[in-house]
């Protein structure tokens, strides 16, 4: 698995993803081309588009994380990832490589949110998951997790995981 930061010639499929995935979306937020550059010129934001190759195909482009960068605090503002790669541990080496960057950084805790839409149920349990405790439930039916990141147990994974950011 390879995580890059957005980039020009990336762009195109990260906002492809991020206006089609509808199953294992988190937040199902949608955002333009745009939206997409602005956040990778902003350095309060992390763009990750994610890569796979295995032995039996490269897959290309099959995920992307946008993080907004609040002090001590970060929050998980996009997760999603193409179905066709599911049960292969990606998401554990994501939260990993992320958990990895906010330690770098001094982060002391990450929040996500799921909102549930009519199509992605297969990741409620997303954060829990995780490691991630329920932070809050909100009226539009999101909820709220968080992660203190001390208490992160980082979980095994079968793959390399090359971190180009």
């Amino acid at each position: 698995m390879t995580i890059s930061p957005f980039d020009e010639v990336g762009r195109p499929r990260i906002v492809q993803l991020i206006n089609k995935s509808n199953q294992f979306n988190l937040t199902t937020r949608r955002y333009n081309d745009e939206d997409v550059r602005r956040m990778q010129a902003d350095p309060n934001f992390i763009g990750w588009q994610i890569r796979l190759d295995d032995k039996f195909a490269q897959h290309g482009t099959i995920g992307v994380v946008i993080v907004l960068k609040k002090g001590s605090e970060w929050e998980i503002d996009t997760w999603l990832q193409s179905c066709r790669v599911l049960e292969r541990g990606v998401e554990q080496g994501l939260m990993n490589s992320l958990i990895e960057q906010a330690v770098s950084a001094g982060v002391v805790s990450i929040r996500g949110r799921f909102i549930p839409t009519e199509r992605n149920a297969m990741v409620s349990d997303f954060y829990p998951q995780l490691g991630f405790d329920l932070a809050g439930t909100n009226g539009n039916g999101s909820v709220d997790f968080v992660c203190a990141i001390s208490k992160y147990e980082p979980h095994p994974v079968s793959m390399n995981i090359n971190l180009c950011v």
